[in-house]
This record gives structure tokens, sequence and C-alpha cells, in this order.
């Protein structure tokens, strides 16, 4: 277990990479500069994080657990799969515009081949795809199980098409001067998903 000293400089390195990587991108992040910002050696670095990618893919972890602490509690609230999925959609979607960070881990989700390599965006994905932000693999088999969600969609298919949605609604979103709530886009982004999802039987 470690130190409240240990935790405190942990706490560091990561907020430091995580700033350093949505400001220039993974690529041109500096590993020197991620060290001096946080106030440890390279070597202390690398006895945490073996390489630059495990030091990404440990800060979008972080990212990742933020937002949940944010999600989690209202999404949690209901079983019936079209509210769980409105109420995420609405949050996701409202962090994501309002916290410059997590938009910029959002981009490199979805399209922005500037920003990661395509072999870690496909390992950022299969992490996002796990936290069960908006819904996982396994609460969609679930809900298949359950005969709430039609047997035949295919969960990874499903989860990358969501994706992309949320992404080009949240463009037009922004050229369209925001005239249109960003809870009434998630709102008809799950009337969009749950429509064709669902079976027409309670889970």
């Amino acid at each position: 277990m470690s130190t409240p000293k240990q935790a405190e400089r942990n706490h560091r390195m990561l907020q430091t990479a995580r700033h350093e990587f949505c400001q220039k991108g993974y690529r041109e992040a500096s590993i020197d500069v991620i060290a001096k910002k946080a106030m440890v050696s390279k070597a202390t670095l690398y006895h945490h994080f073996d390489n630059k990618e495990t030091l990404f893919m440990a800060v979008f972890e972080y990212a990742i657990n933020q937002i949940e602490l944010k999600i989690f509690p209202s999404f949690s609230k209901t079983s019936n799969v079209h509210e769980r999925i409105k109420t995420g959609l609405r949050l996701f979607m409202k962090d994501t515009i309002e916290n410059p960070e997590f938009n910029f881990f959002f981009k490199a989700l979805t399209v922005d081949n500037s920003l990661i390599t395509e072999s870690l965006r496909k390992k950022i994905i299969g992490k996002f795809f796990a936290s069960g932000l908006i819904f996982s693999r396994r609460q969609i088999k679930k809900e298949q199980e359950a005969g709430a969600i039609k047997s035949h969609f295919d969960p990874d298919f499903l989860f990358n098409g969501v994706l992309g949605m949320i992404y080009y609604i949240l463009i037009y979103w922004e050229r369209n001067q925001r005239r249109i709530s960003i809870e009434k886009c998630a709102d008809q982004i799950t009337e969009i998903i749950t429509y064709g999802l669902s079976t027409g039987e309670k889970a």
C-alpha cells in the first residue's frame, strides 16, 4: 500500500502527463517535460510507467475513473435500458463539451489521427468499452439475454456506431450555434438507439 506522499506523487505525475498529452497530443508530448513539470526524475517516472504508451494508458484510465465518479451515481439509479442510456449520454456529452481534457480523449477515441497512433486508439477503445460508460459489452449481452435488446446486434459494432453518432452530433451542435441543448441532443440519440435496439419487451 502506498504512503500519502507516494500517492500524492503518483497523482502529480498523472495530472501533469494528462495536461501535457492534451496540450500537445501523444506524439509531441515529451517524457522529459512531464518529469520536469511533475518535479520527479525521469528515472522515477519510468519506474512507475515503463514507457510513454504505458503512461498514456494510465492517464486515460485516470480520466475515465474521474468521469465514472460523475456518471455512475445517476446512471445506476434505474435498471430501465432507455433511461440508463439517456442518463449516461446526457452526462457523457455534457462532460465532453465542458472538460477540455476529456474532449481531447474523446477525439482520440473517434477520428483525430493527429492525436494518437492507430494501435493506441484500439487500446483505449477497449479500455473505454470495458469501463461501462454509457454501456459496456457485458451490459449489452445481459440485456440481450433478458430479451430487452435484439440478440443479433454485435456489441462492438453497436458501441463504435454510438461513438461515431455522438461525435458527429457534437459537431452539428457546434456548427448550429448550439440552438438545441446538449441534453436534447442526448435524448434524441437515445431515441434513435433504443428504438432500433429494443425488442419491445421489458428487461
